[in-house]
């Protein structure tokens, strides 16, 4: 339960996980065709509870985060293309579960999330680069950011899609303007979703 998934135009990966005992597994599918997952590697440290914490490029794929024994700021990273093992990329900020993440083709960020609190920081790294993750900014208040959508250039935080960020440019998150109805359903997606946002 509550692993962590990503994709590429043609391939998906789903990593970690809960299923009596913390995993370190990925797993990968062929998205153009039905079938059996297929094994693609392991994580560098085996976690779960953090199914909305990866970033991804067209190459390469993150993954933030998550549970052990306890929250952790691990970061490692796969090349989509290449099954094998998962290598070190660096440190969070802060240690975190059931963060937001949302990317451009350059760029990730991970918002809020839950330690003994929720946090209110916005990291951010650039996904071709490993390295540790830098402050971004923070989220205007204190929710479950477990809820992150993003075009192109923008994206949204927060159950409700109140803030709102330019990816380009670091920053506090202003006030988007708008809400949605909260739904359970939000919690529960593990693919990082794009918005069809003109903007």
């Amino acid at each position: 339960t509550r692993p962590q998934s990503t994709s590429h135009a043609t391939r998906g990966i789903i990593a970690g996980g809960n299923s009596g005992s913390v995993s370190n597994v990925m797993d990968y599918i062929t998205i153009a065709s039905a079938g059996n997952a297929t094994d693609f590697g392991n994580l560098s440290v085996a976690r779960s509870t953090f199914p909305s914490q990866a970033m991804s490029s067209t190459v390469r794929s993150v993954f933030s985060g998550g549970l052990t024994n306890a929250s952790v700021d691990v970061m490692d990273y796969v090349t989509i293309a290449s099954t094998g093992n998962a290598t070190d990329f660096g440190n969070l900020t802060s240690a975190r579960i059931d963060g937001g993440a949302v990317n451009s083709t350059t760029r990730g960020i991970l918002g809020g999330g839950r330690l003994s609190n929720f946090l209110l920081t916005l990291d951010y790294i650039t996904i071709a680069s490993a390295g540790n993750a830098t402050d971004f900014g923070d989220l205007q208040g204190n929710s479950n950011t477990r809820v992150a959508i993003h075009s192109s250039t923008k994206a949204f935080f927060n159950p409700d899609l109140s803030d709102q960020i330019t990816m380009a440019t670091a920053a506090n998150a202003t006030s988007s303007g708008f809400t949605i109805e909260r739904t359970t359903d939000e919690y529960d997606c593990v693919m990082p979703g794009w918005l069809a946002y003109n903007g």
